[in-house]
């Protein structure tokens, strides 16, 4: 077994994520400055449908290594794995062979014919992919930790590398596609060493009624993700088949949060669960709303600052970030932003520690729905800032569904079921120590130089007036850096 506290996985596992946000954000900038815009829109529409079309046809299979693998021998997770690569490699094939023929189509839908020949091209890094996407969940299960974290950093700086590479060697899509491939091929035969080592001396014990019950249970996991996925990506292919690859292009590089912010309270969440977990089986529903409501406080004194400042430098960080260009992608990561006071939680945990999965399912399906028409009331009336308000608006619809559950389930009133009188005192802080900072963005400066001077500005006037006020406390100071050390290489 692992030395690793259960902080520690968290930790490195967390980082691994982040490190994938953070390769993501910079290929962004890097294509954003060396490609004209229709092209990037096109590369991003091209991103845009095979990692949908990728994270759909999981099916799940990944996330059911957790299960399996743990309660088999040795020789009966070599032949699972075995398995698991087989059947991911026959989905690979059905993914770019649908890709492949149904590009023409996409294409016409998305109105960029010059999306037809990239897409048929990029439909071969699924075939490639998708075969090893469950090395990470099968080194974790079996406690290699590390080595997921390894084989994460190497997909991640690997893919960035590539498209480094093609992109100083020739400004051409066809040659960043192709970069793509390649990489796909070379970490197609990596991660299959990561995996086929741990089994190097193991014998292959196949149990053909395993093919049946990992499909049964994958199925819902795939479904649920499915939903998550078509939840996230909902806004950016109805501004797909609305607009032209060069206004895509601006709205995806504003539709963005900042890196680390899922990151925080998904480590903070991981940390959280188990005692969640447990005071619900005492039945202790009052401690239980209180580390809830705790963890929630802690959080909101991040977010909420990193919210409003955010907005109020809106420009200057997609100008910083991606160029003048794209000083247009301001107004929807202003939107998008708004999100952030949701994202104090992750809302599902509660009802996951009651052993309530059929609510969270069900709110996720709604969730699309929803989003679905608002996007399509929105983008007709609004226009170009509709998917991004549909977001948003979807986002705290939902958010005030799972508190009506929860409150339900304890048994608690609304007045009891959030903090609410410590949030708003954090939110109205926050935006009140805020406003100096608009002084700012009417003085011509380099805008590196306006983001550091008003991050620091806003930290010190920040800390001052909500330690005065009592929202800030020494103790919350400590705790922070207790949960924030869990971010850390390993």
């Amino acid at each position: 077994m692992s030395q690793l506290s259960l902080s520690e996985r968290a930790g490195i596992i967390s980082l691994g994520r982040f490190s994938e946000n953070l390769v993501n954000i910079a290929v962004a900038v890097l294509l954003s400055r060396l490609l004209i815009q229709q092209d990037y829109g096109t590369y991003r529409q091209a991103i845009l449908v095979i990692h949908t079309l990728i994270s759909i046809l999981m099916l799940g299979l990944p996330m059911s290594m957790y299960y399996f693998i743990p309660r088999m021998k040795r020789e009966e997770q070599k032949g699972f794995v075995i398995q698991t690569f087989l059947l991911l490699s026959g989905i690979g094939l059905v993914f770019t062979l649908l890709v492949f023929n149904f590009a023409p189509l996409i294409a016409t839908k998305f109105n960029n014919p010059d999306l037809t020949p990239y897409l048929k091209m990029f439909s071969f890094y699924g075939w490639l992919t998708l075969p090893v996407l469950y090395v990470e969940s099968l080194l974790i299960a079996i406690d290699r930790i590390k080595k997921a974290f390894i084989a994460s950093l190497f997909m991640n700086l690997g893919r960035f590398a590539a498209i480094l590479v093609a992109v100083l060697w020739n400004r051409d899509l066809a040659t960043i596609f192709t970069a793509y491939i390649v990489f796909a091929g070379v970490n197609l035969l990596v991660l299959t060493y990561f995996s086929a080592s741990e089994f190097k001396t193991s014998a292959i014990k196949f149990n053909p009624r395993l093919l049946l019950a990992q499909i049964n249970y994958a199925l819902p996991l795939g479904l649920s993700d499915a939903i998550g996925v078509l939840a996230r990506e909902i806004d950016k292919i109805f501004i797909s088949l609305f607009f032209v690859a060069s206004q895509y292009a601006v709205y995806a590089n504003g539709a963005i949060n900042i890196p680390f912010i899922r990151t925080i309270p998904g480590a903070v969440g991981a940390v959280l669960m188990p005692r969640f977990v447990t005071l619900f089986k005492e039945k202790n529903n009052r401690e239980l709303l209180q580390v809830w409501h705790e963890s929630i406080r802690l959080v909101a004194l991040i977010f909420l600052p990193l919210m409003f400042y955010s907005i109020i430098f809106a420009r200057d960080i997609m100008v910083l970030l991606f160029s003048q260009n794209y000083s247009g992608s301001a107004l929807p990561f202003m939107i998008y932003n708004l999100g952030i006071a949701g994202m104090v939680t992750i809302w599902a945990n509660m009802l996951a520690a009651m052993g309530h999965t059929r609510d969270i399912l069900k709110i996720s399906i709604f969730a699309v729905l929803l989003n679905i028409l608002l996007n399509y009331i929105l983008i007709h009336t609004i226009g170009f800032l509709g998917p991004a308000v549909a977001t948003i608006i979807q986002k705290y619809a939902i958010i005030f569904i799972y508190l009506v559950i929860i409150r339900k389930k304890l048994g608690v009133t609304t007045k009891d079921v959030f903090p609410w009188k410590n949030y708003v005192n954090t939110f109205l802080v926050a935006g009140v120590c805020a406003l100096p900072l608009l002084t700012l963005n009417s003085i011509p400066m380099p805008e590196i130089l306006r983001l550091a001077a008003g991050g620091l500005a806003y930290l010190v006037i920040f800390v001052i007036i909500a330690r005065n006020l009592g929202i800030l406390k020494d103790a919350d100071l400590t705790m922070l850096k207790k949960w924030l050390s869990n971010i850390r290489l390993p």
